[in-house]
């Protein structure tokens, strides 16, 4: 299952269980987290799953629209877009 279903579904369980926002969010980042336990490769799951949560966090006031059944507010979407057009300067920036 992919980060996005992963975190629709633990939100949709929250919601369902009348969970108040933060606690839902604080839930569906909780499966962006690697496991406790080492092995092979643990550092690369680690990396991976922190860019997920960071793309994550930059969608949170897209996700919490939905969570509250409503439209995201301009203040959302330019929220959201300044984090967006940050990352993307970072990741296309002449080394």
């Amino acid at each position: 299952m992919n980060p996005w279903e992963q975190i629709g579904r633990v939100l949709a369980e929250a919601k369902r269980n009348r969970l108040p926002w933060n606690a839902a969010w604080r839930e569906a980042m909780r499966t962006l987290s690697p496991e406790r336990t080492g092995g092979p490769g643990i550092d690369l799951v680690k990396d991976e799953l922190a860019k997920e949560r960071e793309l994550q966090k930059e969608l949170a006031p897209f996700w919490r629209a939905a969570y509250e059944d409503r439209e995201p507010t301009l203040e959302e979407w330019e929220k959201a877009s300044k984090q967006i057009e940050r990352r993307l300067d970072e990741m296309f920036a002449p080394a």
